[in-house]
């Protein structure tokens, strides 16, 4: 092989690596932000949701459920609620569940286990969801789970997985074209 082959090559591959680190740390990092966006919604929901629970007696759920326009992300997804004793026992919960509410071991919750601190994910039906849990009151063992499905956040995680792809294609061609030209260049005269 050439030497300014060589050259290319290795001018063409280092680029390329240097890329493919950036887009990937890039897509984990928008990915994780967009998940804590979620969560934190949905934990400000939550701890609404909570506060009238004890209001209307720890026994119901009065989660909006029809999308509507406000502001929030969040208001504009179908939630899904449920109530859960301290033994894990189902109390009620919302109909977008119907008759399918995930039990709490389920969703990898056990009585002697904290609660999560951030969302989890979890299969229903043919969707994923992000949930949280959180304490009805901080004096009782009621925990409220709330979920929202993921597919706006999947869909923009997807956007930009899509857009870098492109990019990725356009800049691994002009590299090794760069590469080629560099090399060429840097070795005139040398045999």
């Amino acid at each position: 092989m050439k030497l300014w082959h060589r050259l290319a090559l290795a001018f063409s591959g280092l680029t390329t690596l240097a890329m493919l680190l950036a887009f990937t740390i890039t897509l984990i990092v928008f990915k994780r932000a967009q998940e804590r966006g979620l969560d934190e919604e949905l934990f400000e929901r939550a701890a609404t949701e909570a506060a009238e629970v004890t209001l209307l007696g720890g026994r119901s759920l009065n989660i909006e459920q029809a999308p509507s326009d406000a502001s929030s992300n969040l208001v504009q997804l179908v939630k899904y609620g449920a109530l859960f004793s301290a033994n894990g026992s189902l109390i009620t919960h919302t109909v977008t569940f119907g008759d399918h509410t995930p039990s709490l071991a389920a969703l990898g919750y056990f009585a002697d286990k904290t609660l999560p601190f951030r969302g989890f994910d979890f299969a229903f039906g043919e969707q994923i969801l992000r949930g949280v849990l959180v304490r009805v009151h901080a004096d009782t063992p009621e925990l409220l789970l709330l979920a929202a499905p993921r597919d706006d956040l999947d869909s923009d995680v997807l956007y930009l997985l899509r857009a870098m792809a492109v990019v990725f294609g356009a800049g691994v061609l002009a590299s090794a074209g760069a590469g080629l030209w560099l090399g060429a260049r840097l070795t005139r005269g040398i045999d």
